[in-house]
């Protein structure tokens, strides 16, 4: 999927010497396939990261010692 992309990216790019517009259309390609992977990649740290890991674990000794 990734290597699909980046070729589309080059030929909007490439073709963007008859025509500017295409150059407007890989650079919205671009920023929106690196906000993509930055999502991504920012719900990944929350979910995986030990601070979150941690924060997790002393919620649920509390609901445990809640329950009882």
């Amino acid at each position: 999927m990734f290597v699909l992309l980046l070729v589309l990216i080059l030929i909007l790019f490439s073709s963007g010497f008859l025509n500017p517009l295409w150059w407007w259309a890989a650079a919205v390609l671009v920023f929106g396939a690196t906000r993509h992977r930055r999502d991504r990649q920012d719900r990944w740290d929350r979910r995986y990261s030990l601070r979150y890991l941690a924060r997790w674990r002393r919620e649920d000794r509390r609901v445990h010692e809640r329950r009882g």
